[in-house]
């Protein structure tokens, strides 16, 4: 493999970028501790990367999602 080799740019998406937030959020001590954590969008975060990490969420096996009135979302799942 040669010293000079160009390394590949990658841009973090708004997608991303929430995706890697929801994340740490999820894997924090408390939370894990606790089996959910409640989530909100940011301002800044753009409503198609807030769908697009829902839908992801819906999907994924072992997580419940509540839609809190305040606009906030409870993520739920079976805590070890």
């Amino acid at each position: 493999m040669a010293k000079n080799q160009k390394q590949q740019a990658y841009e973090v998406t708004p997608t991303d970028r929430l995706g890697m937030r929801v994340s740490a959020m999820i894997n924090s001590p408390k939370a894990q501790e606790l089996g959910k954590v409640t989530i909100h969008r940011l301002y800044s975060d753009p409503a198609e990367a807030w769908d697009a990490v829902m839908e992801a969420l819906v999907d994924a096996d072992g997580i419940d999602l509540e839609f809190n009135d305040d606009g906030t979302v409870t993520l739920r799942w079976e805590a070890y």
